[in-house]
């Protein structure tokens, strides 16, 4: 299939602002624009209609981090999802994501705690691992009495450097035993931090995320190419996936980080995991991200329909 219209319209007004590659900024420039983009792009769809949205700090091993948390309409206790968001690790925060952590509560009609977990270079791999897990026990244990939210039967999800940390999280759960969760969300995620697949080579340029940016990502998150080979790097190197939770893993077509994904997906299925993969036709990565394209509207019905027929 050819590049969705959409898509097509969106990548043409983003080379014409003549902004150069993102791997040639240093990382402060590039959370600039990255901010300043996420900005413009959740100003084209209506807010979210949610009960109440709480900011709170969470303590972590490494100190406090911010966490927002978006209350559903409705009666509750709600179910909880743990939403961790992308940017290479580098980019990214409360604000750049506020338009997909709410449009997700407000479709799925779960609560979602969004983590801003500290960035590389100044944090290097594995201390946004260790914040994010740290979050969830803590989510876990404070949820039921501070905010009426159910604290079993968590959903950890993520998209892109977040769908790897989500990815994280399940796995790290199984190895703990705790806390309870029912699903994992992963949207385009970058699963493989040490092998180059073919999707790499054909979309590597000119399609949104680039070869030499997932370089620069991986050389600011990493301290050595050898952490790339780690489970929690490359949480498909993870020798034993048996009794993770059930998966909804997504990935687009035109994407680099598409056949990491989707090998996930079948060494997920493989394992005997519940899994549901979706590759949206015509896609770049960060779709979601955009959220006037009819596909990042689908997903979220999408992800709604998936989690509630997980209880039916």
């Amino acid at each position: 299939m050819h590049l969705d219209l959409q898509v097509e319209q969106f990548l043409k007004q983003v080379q014409s602002m003549g902004n150069p590659p993102l791997h040639q900024l240093q990382p402060i420039d590039a959370r600039r624009r990255f901010s300043q983009g996420a900005k413009v792009l959740a100003t084209t769809v209506r807010p979210a209609e949610l009960e109440r949205v709480d900011d709170v700090s969470c303590p972590t091993r490494h100190g406090p981090i911010p966490i927002r948390l978006y209350i559903p309409q409705g009666i509750g206790p709600h179910p909880l999802m743990v939403f961790h968001h992308g940017g290479g690790f580098v980019l990214g925060d409360l604000d750049s994501y506020d338009h997909v952590a709410s449009a997700l509560a407000e479709r799925t009609r779960y609560a979602v705690a969004s983590i801003e977990y500290h960035l590389a270079p100044e944090a290097k791999f594995p201390q946004a691992i260790e914040e994010c897990y740290d979050a969830l026990l803590w989510l876990a244990a404070e949820a039921h009495h501070r905010w009426d939210i159910k604290s079993e039967g968590i959903v950890v999800a993520g998209d892109s450097a977040g769908g790897n940390l989500a990815a994280v999280m399940a796995q790290l759960v199984q190895i703990y035993g705790g806390p309870s969760l029912a699903a994992q969300v992963l949207y385009y995620p970058a699963i493989d931090m040490a092998t180059v697949t073919e999707s790499k080579r054909l979309f590597a340029t000119g399609l949104f995320l680039e070869w030499e940016d997932i370089m620069w990502f991986g050389q600011h998150y990493l301290t050595t190419a050898k952490d790339g080979e780690s489970p929690l790097a490359s949480p498909i190197r993870c020798t034993d996936l048996t009794g993770l939770p059930p998966a909804l893993v997504v990935t687009a077509e035109y994407d680099p980080l598409r056949d990491e994904g989707e090998q996930y997906a079948t060494a997920l299925s493989v394992a005997g995991v519940p899994v549901r993969q979706i590759r949206v036709p015509g896609m770049v990565h960060g779709f979601l991200s955009v959220p006037f394209l009819n596909a990042a509207q689908e997903i979220l019905s999408m992800t709604h329909e998936f989690l509630w027929g997980l209880t039916s």
